[in-house]
């Protein structure tokens, strides 16, 4: 009978050793190694800094088979859930590291960062205030701590966080920014002053810091920096919506949802809607049910995350809300600007493209927070209110006509109600 050489046995690739060129001898540290949890979590890591998490995975799986107790494994298999967008089975893995090892700062560290990004803010806030009672001295976890408790609307808490994080990492210019804006959030106009004018002192270039300035010094700008308003948006999109519709009362998506019923009653929807700076789609939502196709336009990735979470959108775009309109070749019968021009000073240049892509016979709605004072101002918090004369006189010389004007309180605020206009413009 004729000899016939035994068949390699086939291996997974995570347990082949690296790749090399064919024919040539294994290098001493291509060899075969033990397969311990070690080799797995090294060849996990490598797997992911070659872009293959979902290999990855699998090398921390087979790690935490042979040690179920390896806290490097389970952290890492969380990170890369995380990285892979499965975020509760992240936060369910770092869940055991911490009851395996509840001193693990650095566990409740990563906790708090994914409870935060699931939006629940008590429950990062408190696996952050354990990771600093844990690791003081960590300057990273008391930046994390204090922007949880912002976001939770406990500003003097953050703020002694900011203060404690400067200490930890001195000479830091997003650390000085965030203790101006959180100053300047509590009335403390002053302190904000000097501590955004420090900022300016360790990054000449923070266009966030100067934007505040001026605001604080009472200057008025055309408009604030597109960096200014899409960190701005970018780190209140967690809770947003909770936010706006609680504690600040947001009425402007109900106020243009009944202007839109009114309007169209039971006729035939518009046939495109623009959702000009949509946030996370308030406003669209009370626009949805009138448009038969309706595009969203904002500055902020976050804010457009949530907003593509919700379904709402035919196409969503990461852009200025003048740039999208300049560039733009398509003519939309419903647009809407809420809650946009309070971060734009000088009106017109909005006004302006809109007019050319509104079709005809559709409808802009525009809110503004109002003033006494033509014919705008930037205010301490940093957004712009307008007089509604301005804005008359600009749309009327942009060729619009003013079909009606409504006044109304749009949103509550620390120190009252915040006022203005919802235009209709066609």
């Amino acid at each position: 009978m004729a000899y016939r050489a035994p068949k390699p046995k086939t291996r997974p690739l995570m347990d082949t050793p690296p790749h090399r060129a064919p024919g040539t001898a294994p290098a001493a540290d291509e060899r075969p190694r033990p397969r311990t949890p070690a080799f797995f979590i090294r060849l996990g890591n490598l797997l992911n800094r070659r872009g293959d998490p979902h290999l990855a995975l699998a090398a921390y799986d087979r790690a935490l088979q042979r040690s179920p107790g390896s806290r490097t494994a389970l952290r890492n298999r969380a990170l890369t859930l995380w990285r892979l967008g499965r975020i509760e089975d992240a936060a369910r893995t770092l869940r055991r590291v911490v009851d395996l090892a509840p001193a693990d700062g650095r566990a409740r560290f990563e906790l708090g960062l994914l409870r935060r990004r699931q939006g629940r803010l008590h429950r990062a806030a408190v696996h952050l205030q354990k990771a600093v009672c844990l690791e003081p001295r960590s300057g990273r976890a008391w930046i994390h701590l204090g922007d949880t408790l912002k976001l939770m609307g406990e500003a003097g808490r953050a703020l002694e966080a900011y203060r404690r994080a400067a200490l930890e990492l001195p000479g830091q210019a997003q650390i000085h920014y965030r203790l101006g804006a959180t100053l300047n959030a509590l009335g403390r106009r002053e302190e904000a002053r000097r501590q955004l004018a420090r900022t300016l002192r360790l990054d000449p270039a923070h266009d966030c810091a100067r934007h505040l300035l001026c605001a604080l010094q009472g200057k008025t700008p055309d408009r604030a920096p597109a960096a200014y308003v899409r960190r701005l948006f970018d780190r209140y999109a967690i809770g947003f919506d909770r936010q706006m519709r609680g504690p600040l009362a947001y009425r402007i998506p109900a106020r243009l949802a009944g202007e839109l019923a009114a309007r169209r009653g039971g006729r035939r929807q518009y046939r495109s809607g623009l959702d000009l700076g949509c946030g996370t789609g308030l406003a669209g939502a009370a626009m949805r049910p009138w448009t038969r196709s309706l595009t969203g336009v904002d500055l902020s990735p976050g804010m457009l995350a949530a907003a593509r979470a919700k379904g709402l959108y035919d196409r969503l775009v990461c852009q200025d809300v003048v740039a999208f309109l300049e560039a733009s070749h398509q003519c939309f019968d419903l647009m809407v600007a809420a809650d946009v021009v309070i971060y734009l000073g000088d009106v017109r240049p909005l006004l302006t493209a809109a007019r050319r892509r509104l079709a005809a016979g559709g409808r802009l709605f525009l809110s503004t927070e109002g003033t006494r004072y033509p014919p705008f101002r930037l205010r301490r918090t940093g957004r712009f209110v307008h007089h509604r004369g301005y804005i008359e006189d600009l749309a009327a010389a942009c060729g619009f006509v003013i079909e009606r004007r409504r006044s109304l309180v749009i949103r509550r605020e620390r120190d009252g109600r915040v006022h203005g206009d919802l235009f209709i413009l066609g």
